[in-house]
């Protein structure tokens, strides 16, 4: 029980996080709550979660489309989620779309986000609190095309390849 009341370090904090612990660096100096040690309590990793806008368990019961290949199905997959929780161009943060997802996983949103960034189809941006990633109106439609399975990017065919 005396654990529990004690700081967590810099490693316990990013695990908890769910981020690497460079970015909990990041935001501690964001957030004013830089510690000796970089230590965090159950407040300070509140208001790191909250500052930085890290959630959680968007994988947990979303829906995987009907798909022979596994890496593109989490890709669409993946978009869905984009366009359900970056409705209106609303910017959120990027590794929320990855994170819970095994590493391999991980490495494929990852990448193919980053693909769709440079064909022009979501934005990533560096914000004080950690990467977002948007999509544009004119955007939107092919992403829910991609999202579907009814139409693909040719420079995703790599990253479904593994």
């Amino acid at each position: 029980m005396l654990e529990e009341l004690l700081p967590t370090g810099l490693t316990e904090t990013a695990r908890r996080l769910g981020v690497e612990p460079f970015e909990v660096v990041r935001l501690m100096v964001a957030t004013d709550t830089v510690s000796e040690r970089f230590s965090a309590t159950d407040d300070h990793l509140q208001k790191l979660m909250s500052f930085g806008e890290i959630e959680s368990g968007w994988w947990e019961g979303a829906e995987l489309p009907d798909d022979a290949n596994p890496l593109r199905k989490r890709v669409r997959a993946a978009i869905g989620l984009l366009l359900g929780r970056a409705a209106g161009g609303t910017a959120i943060r990027m590794d929320n779309l990855w994170r819970g997802l095994g590493l391999a996983d991980q490495v494929v949103v990852e990448e193919a986000l980053n693909i769709l960034a440079d064909e022009e189809l979501v934005v990533i941006e560096n914000t004080d609190s950690g990467v977002k990633i948007s999509y544009t109106a004119a955007a939107e439609e092919v992403l829910r095309e991609l999202a579907s399975g009814k139409s693909d990017v040719e420079a995703l065919t790599e990253v479904y390849q593994g």
